[in-house]
């Protein structure tokens, strides 16, 4: 019964699927949902605003050579109290340059710092000022620092490639799987009409004693199974449907029926390239030489940093007073200074500073350590990735290899199904054959037409694979 019954499903249409097949093309579609995929991908537009993070942080490096210019304004009232202790100091007043009538109020003797002194000042001060500073030479960091982060750039545009391509593989397979899906469709339909058709000719030759219950009985079986897959064909359409909307953000109404044809690549194309331009690879190799750029860049830190310099002034520092404990004599009150105002303006300051870090505690020992070891990390970590991506290119161009051959055989099976259902219905006709041979023929010949189409959306899926192996995208195959 289950014999008869995957006979019936898949036999009878395969005249008009093999004409359907002749006809239009997938690429529309695909390119359509691949551009679809990408603009909607929500990673990808993650993964683009970090790159632009690093492109921001490479600016960054280079605007520090751009001159820096700063403004700055104080007030402030200060009041002091200060006491010194100093070396006694004696001087005639005689040799002092002051008025008789001021020198004759003086001992002949003035003594300075005798013990501790006392001194008290008050007042306000102002000053305002623009300084510009400019770096002239970075000890080589900068220039270092800058290979490091372009290299770093590099590695992150490559690998968003290559997620690029592994979403564009994920679409395509899945869109062929569901065009694979649709003709299946067309089996069915085509089985429940011939086995429908089928149903009232038993019915007929029962009636007509030319048929038994167990004939109609065996039909009914096959109709029931294939309800059955009918069910399974619905449940798996509506999940890859889903899948298709995930990837591209399309609504399922919105979801390009497929396209009539799927023609198989041409067995004779290769892939032009190497596993050498694969973005896999080429991101290994550009994060290692981010790694060694960065590794140099700490080796760089004996060397001296220079930067030059220009100011422009204002201070002034009024209402001061200041007392001290000094008197000139016995009567005399302590002597005592009012400020009112002294004033610099302008101050100009032009000038080149260089900095030399001599010794810094062995921490740049351990930067270059670390940086080191990143580098040898990158080196071990790319190599083997390397050595995986070689082995892919072998492997995905030996399964091209193997998908035409299987391809070409199961071709060559469905040439030889089709003349022998050819045969099988010419024999049955005149009675020379049993329904039962028959049905075995037209059952070879069905699953023959099944596998040699599962064989072509195969060998397109090797073919892709072989394609990225090689450094080939995608993208670019699909629109050409």
């Amino acid at each position: 019964m289950k014999r008869i019954a995957q006979l019936l499903i898949f036999s009878m249409c395969i005249g008009a699927c093999s004409s359907a097949f002749a006809q239009g093309t997938i690429e529309a579609q695909e390119r359509f949902l691949l551009e679809q995929a990408v603009q909607n991908n929500l990673n990808f537009k993650a993964k683009e605003r970090r790159i632009q993070q690093t492109e921001i942080e490479r600016k960054a490096l280079w605007q520090r050579y751009i001159p820096r210019i700063e403004a700055d304004a104080l007030y402030m009232y200060f009041d002091a109290r200060m006491q010194a202790d100093a070396q006694t100091v004696q001087i005639p007043s005689a040799l002092l340059p002051l008025p008789p009538q001021i020198g004759g109020l003086l001992p002949p003797v003035l003594t300075f710092f005798d013990g501790e002194s006392d001194f008290t000042t008050w007042g306000q001060a102002a000053t305002a000022g623009i300084t510009a500073k400019m770096l002239l030479f970075s000890g080589g960091k900068i220039p270092m620092a800058l290979k490091a982060v372009k290299h770093k750039e590099s590695a992150e545009h490559f690998m968003l490639r290559a997620e690029k391509e592994e979403l564009a593989e994920e679409v395509l397979s899945t869109y062929e799987q569901y065009w694979l899906l649709e003709h299946s469709r067309l089996l069915l339909d085509e089985s429940r009409k011939r086995l429908q058709k089928e149903q009232e000719r038993v019915e007929k030759a029962i009636a007509a004693g030319l048929a038994t219950p167990f004939d109609r009985n065996k039909i009914q079986v096959a109709l029931l199974s294939l309800e059955a897959k009918e069910e399974e064909y619905a449940r798996n359409r509506r999940l890859i449907v889903q899948k298709i909307a995930l990837l591209t953000g399309l609504p399922e109404a919105e979801i390009p029926a497929p396209a009539d044809s799927l023609a198989p690549c041409r067995e004779e194309a290769q892939a032009e390239g190497s596993p050498e331009q694969r973005p896999e690879w080429q991101a290994i190799e550009a994060r290692y030489h981010a790694y060694d750029a960065k590794l140099r860049m700490e080796r760089l830190f004996f060397l001296p940093k220079i930067q030059a310099f220009a100011s422009y002034r204002y201070a002034v520092v009024f209402q001061n007073d200041f007392y001290t404990d000094y008197r000139l004599n016995e009567q005399a009150p302590p002597l005592a200074l009012h400020l009112d105002k002294f004033q610099l303006q302008p101050t100009w300051m032009v000038g080149v500073g260089m900095k030399w870090t001599l010794f810094d505690g062995m921490e740049e020992k351990h930067r270059i350590e670390k940086a080191k070891i990143d580098r040898e990390v990158a080196a071990q970590e790319g190599e083997y990735k390397q050595q995986q991506l070689q082995l892919a290119y072998q492997k995905a161009q030996t399964d091209w290899e193997l998908a035409n051959k299987v391809l070409s055989i199961k071709k060559q099976s469905l040439e030889v199904s089709r003349h022998n259902l050819t045969l099988a219905s010419r024999s049955y006709a005149q009675g020379l054959l049993s329904v039962t041979d028959w049905l075995t023929a037209e059952q070879d010949y069905a699953r023959a037409e099944l596998e040699y189409h599962q064989a072509i959306v195969e060998q397109r899926k090797a073919y892709r694979a072989y394609l990225r192996a090689s450094g080939q995208s995608l993208f670019e195959a699909v629109n050409k």
